[in-house]
């Protein structure tokens, strides 16, 4: 009798989490599994303009209202590039975030990323870990704004760079990831970077262009505001921040060194969702297309990562958000000034299927057709 009002009490609980759309925390990856999807899913490495330290991008808060009311828990993130990723994941609770990017430096400096959350219990001690800085307990007690500048005017530690090194060794060695040293060589050039600028860390081209604008600073980034005021990066919000440290502690953030014009890597994470029955919910490109057309459109590396859009197991509400220089013709007006790099949201599903008709002529169009910052500027919520 008892087994049956057992069975009766589990079969409610089922019926109640399909209803609020509740879904079972993912399961850790092992280390072992992790260094597996890590290695299967990169490819070679190639070359790129910049290092890339830090995201050059003060719009990321814009649309973290709308991403919470519209992607679904449980869902899976693809993103781009350094720490910007980590404000998507603290704002919506992902099962599995995937960082693609076609430099190797960057899987380093996710690896490297990895080690300040699993050691790092508090925002403000992964921000002094990264900038090798002391940690002060007192930096606890003062608003988001004030410790950071508290971290930037804090002296370089010099014996934190040993610290944080031997740290990351053990780190690449418990996944069984191997280091060439050329690996090693980039390992000092970004602790050296951090520990001399600090906060001033920026995006900049190792060939300056001439007329290319100032690139925000670190500080700028992690200080953005969402439209309501209020900071949008994850550093901001404790919860937030544990959010993606226990993504990081059970090895649910794999970065990967890949193409988004290229044919292996988003095949490999196509067959690794799919045997998981896991689907994206978004899939954050930056400007990467900028890149896959700089000279005539379609061109095969564009054509390539539309492919790869088709074949990642996604629904009709995944989302596609990009961003681009201000300076597009047809871009004004955005819902909220007037940034160096705007984000645009768009359903993935329905950008692969206007690009295939061809109604996509040209780069412009690509990130404007079916631009959903207005809805995101003043509905409640999505309308499907």
């Amino acid at each position: 009798m008892r087994k049956n009002h057992l069975f009766a009490l589990l079969a409610c609980l089922v019926a109640v989490a399909a209803y609020i759309g509740w879904a079972p925390r993912a399961p850790a990856l092992t280390d072992q599994v992790f260094g597996q999807w890590l290695e299967q899913c990169s490819e070679q490495g190639q070359d790129f303009i910049s290092d890339n330290w830090v995201s050059n991008e003060t719009a990321y808060a814009d649309h973290l209202a709308f991403l919470r009311r519209a992607i679904p828990s449980g869902s899976v993130f693809i993103g781009v590039g350094p720490e910007q990723n980590f404000s998507y994941l603290a704002a919506v609770p992902f099962r599995y975030a995937f960082i693609v990017d076609i430099r190797r430096g960057n899987l380093l400096q996710h690896l490297y990323y990895k080690v300040l959350f699993e050691e790092c219990p508090t925002p403000q001690h992964w921000l002094a870990a990264l900038c090798l800085r002391r940690y002060d307990p007192g930096w606890q007690h003062l608003s988001y704004g004030d410790w950071l500048e508290a971290v930037g005017r804090a002296p370089a530690d010099p014996g934190q760079s040993a610290l944080w090194r031997d740290r990351f060794l053990r780190e690449v060695d418990r996944i069984h990831f191997s280091l060439r040293d050329s690996d090693r060589e980039f390992l000092t050039s970004l602790q050296r970077e951090f520990s001399a600028k600090g906060l001033d860390v920026r995006f900049e081209y190792r060939l300056p262009k001439a007329g290319e604008p100032t690139f925000p600073s670190f500080r700028e980034v992690l200080l953005a505001r969402d439209p309501a005021g209020s900071y949008g990066c994850f550093l901001a919000d404790p919860g937030g921040y544990g959010r993606v440290r226990r993504m990081q502690q059970e090895n649910r953030i794999i970065p990967v060194v890949g193409d988004f014009g290229g044919r292996r890597t988003f095949g490999e994470i196509a067959c690794i969702l799919r045997q998981h029955n896991l689907k994206v919910g978004l899939f954050y490109a930056s400007n990467v297309e900028f890149y896959l057309m700089p000279r005539q459109f379609p061109g095969a590396k564009m054509e390539n990562f539309v492919w790869n859009l088709e074949c990642l197991p996604t629904t009709a509400a995944t989302l596609l958000l990009r961003t681009h220089k201000m300076a597009l013709p047809g871009s004004d007006p955005y819902p909220w000034g007037k940034p160096l790099f705007v984000p645009r949201l768009q359903f993935l599903r329905r950008f692969v299927q206007r690009y295939e008709k061809g109604e996509l002529p040209d780069y412009a169009q690509c990130l404007l057709q079916d631009d959903l910052s207005l809805r995101s500027a003043t509905s409640p919520a999505l309308r499907k």
